[in-house]
């Protein structure tokens, strides 16, 4: 067996980039007699110190490179962007909300469709904007799929002599709608 190599507490923290105390203060670095410490007893532990420090470079590298990120404007608050997206959703449902307000009565004007009842397209626009809002708020926005197919009009409307399902089943006729 070799001698026991020794060094200075001092120099081992500058050379495992610690503190001195935090040698001093380790009960797994084994100590002479004279405060020096014995390399070949705490290799391990001087190991884990050398790995602990580099954890803790990688980290503050990690930390500093986010902060520059957030300066440049490359990263954002998730609360901020969650508080700006649900006021932007209010805002997009308020607006869509409103229109079968505002439009029905152009629409019965616009078309002189005179069998439709005011309140039958406001109640299509009305179901059709729900529909929408929630196929947003569940995540899937099915387009093609949930809305009309080519050539025909949602419930309530014929296009080119076809009536829509909802009228048919109703009973109820509608005014062919013109371009």
């Amino acid at each position: 067996m070799g001698r026991n190599r020794t060094v200075t507490q001092a120099h081992l923290a500058r050379n495992a980039g610690v503190t001195r105390q935090a040698i001093h203060k380790n009960p797994h670095i084994k100590k002479t007699a004279d405060g020096s410490v014995d390399v070949n007893a705490t290799a391990t532990t001087l190991g884990a110190l050398e790995r602990a420090q580099l954890r803790k470079e990688e980290a503050l590298a990690e930390l500093r490179e986010l902060e520059l990120q957030e300066k440049q404007g490359l990263l954002v608050d998730a609360a901020h962007v969650r508080e700006e997206g649900f006021k932007a959703g209010r805002i997009i449902r308020e607006g869509l909300q409103a229109i079968p307000d505002r439009v029905t009565a152009l629409v019965v004007a616009q078309f002189g469709v005179t069998e439709l009842s005011a309140a039958k397209v406001h109640a299509l626009l009305t179901e059709e904007i729900r529909k929408a809002l929630t196929a947003v708020s569940d995540g899937v926005l099915e387009c093609g799929e949930s809305g009309p197919a080519a050539g025909s009009a949602p419930d309530g409307i014929s296009v080119g002599g076809r009536e829509s399902e909802a009228v048919a089943e109703s009973g109820g006729g509608a005014g062919a709608v013109a371009d």
